[in-house]
């Protein structure tokens, strides 16, 4: 006889975002609690697991980090319409990293699951001396797209249990349940002032 899963359900994730923007760190901040200063690049997919309580049951999370340089986007794309939910994660260092929000939504819109949960990440919020993004911008466009706001340090831990327990538990709540994403073109596809608080991003920052 087959042994009994000890957990209530399963449920695959993705973190995607553009590349730089701390992804891998956050995974393993979130898996392993620890964080690391030097950067590899992700190629291709990896994934880890990770169980957790949501609304009173066993989760247990299969969780993909996804490559964000463009020639890996392609392939990526291909994990969208297995995921229940998406952490999407922009730096608040990188201006760049937040405007390809809009690519990263239109994509999810194209190849994944209409019953979706979606978490807007600003990660490294550690970094306040190199921001570039405020957190009204940030807060602004999570409105603007009808998803949750977080911002995070993988560097420090800040929020990001608190951000996957929440995607969890929205993934858990829409089972039966259906959302839209809403319709964006990649020009000016939301109006946000993207020029108070911009300074030049610093080269060979540390992903956090």
């Amino acid at each position: 006889m087959s042994k009994k899963p000890q957990y209530d359900l399963m449920c695959k994730f993705l973190i995607i975002g553009s590349a730089q923007v701390g992804k891998t760190n956050l995974l393993t901040r979130f898996i392993d609690d620890v964080y690391s200063e030097s950067h590899i690049a992700t190629v291709g997919v990896d994934f880890k697991f990770k169980e957790m309580k949501v609304n009173g049951k066993i989760m247990k999370m299969q969780i993909w980090d996804t490559a964000g340089q463009e020639k890996f986007r392609t392939l990526t794309q291909n994990y969208y319409k297995y995921a229940h939910g998406v952490l999407l994660v922009y730096a608040v260092d990188d201006i760049q990293s937040f405007k390809e929000i809009t690519f990263w939504m239109n994509s999810l819109k194209q190849n994944g699951k209409t019953d979706l949960a979606i978490v807007l990440i600003a990660n490294k919020c550690d970094l306040e001396e190199q921001r570039v993004i405020s957190k009204q911008q940030g807060e602004d466009l999570a409105n603007q797209l009808g998803i949750e706001y977080f911002e995070t340090s993988a560097k420090i831990g800040k929020n990001v249990y608190e951000a996957f327990q929440r995607l969890a538990d929205l993934a858990e709540s829409q089972n039966n349940q259906k959302i839209t994403l809403p319709n964006l073109t990649e020009d000016n596809s939301y109006k946000i002032n993207l020029t108070s608080n911009t300074r030049n991003k610093k080269k060979g920052q540390e992903c956090c």
